[in-house]
């Protein structure tokens, strides 16, 4: 993740743009040419800033969700893999003994169908892991290839929003001044 203005910023420009911009008194606007555009695009502008925080937020939750489905996805990838691990080694280590079950319980047929029936519920649960590991493999690359394509995307989001608060805080400033005038106006006309 990285460090963000977060909706302080929005919220504040817009803020300063309503306190600027509320109180008019009757023909006052009219007396300081400008004064009205200057309102309108600082409005203008904080509303742009308030959607490139809402983007930006939207794509922040959709990395921080991502990055956390691909840890977990990890971690349990990690826990499969060791257990195809465990299941090779038993393989390997059974496959050299022949057919031992089959000589142990050769005088009873019910133990030996047991066995079989072992045998299979066991070699079913491996495939079954096999197939869980392989399919969660595939969900771990579709979730960090969106991840990877997300990055730019926010990063060009965290630029847009640098951008808009720049250019508010030029827009604001001609607000200010247009309004002192405007200020200086009002109370030349009531002396």
């Amino acid at each position: 993740m990285r460090p963000r203005a977060g909706p302080v910023v929005g919220v504040a420009v817009c803020a300063l743009v309503a306190a600027l911009g509320s109180v008019v008194p009757a023909g006052a606007a009219d007396v300081t040419p400008g004064l009205e555009d200057a309102r309108r695009e600082a409005a203008e502008a904080a509303q742009r800033i308030s959607d490139a925080e809402t983007r930006l937020g939207e794509l922040d939750l959709e990395v921080e969700l991502l990055e956390s489905r691909v840890s977990a996805a990890e971690v349990s990838l990690g826990d499969l893999s060791a257990r195809i691990a465990e299941m090779a080694v038993a393989r390997y280590t059974a496959s050299g003994s022949g057919s031992s079950t089959e000589f142990l319980l050769a005088g009873d047929p019910n133990a030996q169908a047991k066995a079989d029936a072992l045998a299979r519920i066991v070699n079913r649960d491996d495939a079954d892991t096999v197939d869980r590991y392989r399919a969660l493999r595939e969900d771990l690359e579709v979730d960090q290839a969106r991840l990877a394509a997300l990055r730019p995307d926010q990063e060009q989001a965290l630029a847009e929003l640098s951008a808009q608060a720049d250019a508010i805080g030029e827009k604001l400033a001609r607000l200010e001044v247009l309004e002192a005038e405007r200020l200086e106006a009002v109370s030349y006309t009531h002396l």
